[in-house]
């Protein structure tokens, strides 16, 4: 039965050109939010939270706010913008969906279709706290990394090539490790 529940989950999905999660070439403030951005405030500190997501330690501090500095109210902008967005998504749905993607791929499909999407994906929780300012914070989310399982659908789909279930299982472990490239050989 979970077997035939996971086979009509695939045939929802949306394989075509326009899902984020198979091909993002750009970024819209309301739908994602690069970290790396952060590092106009703090230099190397998108580096420590991509790590801090990776590993899932503790409450992760994005951005604190400060009016005197122009960067700081510009990425405060985008990241209300997202969370907005998601509290709409929520208030409508019930449903809170928002992701940390790691590593990102990008290349060419066997028919030519153009991808760029994470392989890995991190649940997390978008916070904002009025204490001094506004500090954006990233709190993690029931669940373990996964796969980016539309991404490998589309592989099937454009490219034939066929990926076993158990390397959903398996990714599991290299998700929290820094061992991407030896799981990908």
């Amino acid at each position: 039965m979970k077997d035939k529940l996971v086979y009509l989950k695939d045939r929802l999905n949306d394989l075509s050109r326009r899902n984020r999660s198979i091909r993002m070439l750009k970024l819209y403030d309301k739908w994602s939010f690069d970290i790396t951005s952060v590092n106009k405030v703090n230099p190397d500190s998108s580096s420590k939270i991509l790590e801090n997501i990776i590993e899932q330690n503790g409450n992760i501090t994005l951005l604190k706010q400060d009016v005197n500095n122009e960067a700081t109210l510009l990425l405060s902008n985008k990241l209300n913008s997202l969370y907005r967005n998601l509290k709409s998504i929520e208030e409508e749905t019930g449903l809170y969906d928002l992701f940390v993607g790691y590593p990102y791929i990008s290349g060419y499909m066997l028919d030519g279709t153009y991808i760029r999407a994470p392989l890995f994906l991190y649940p997390v929780k978008l916070e904002k706290a009025k204490v001094n300012g506004i500090n954006w914070k990233l709190l993690f989310e029931d669940g373990e990394p996964q796969l980016n399982r539309p991404l490998f659908l589309a592989f099937k789909k454009y490219s034939g090539i066929d990926v076993t279930d158990t390397i959903y299982e398996e990714a599991e472990k290299y998700a929290k490790k820094h061992d991407f490239l030896n799981w990908i050989k």
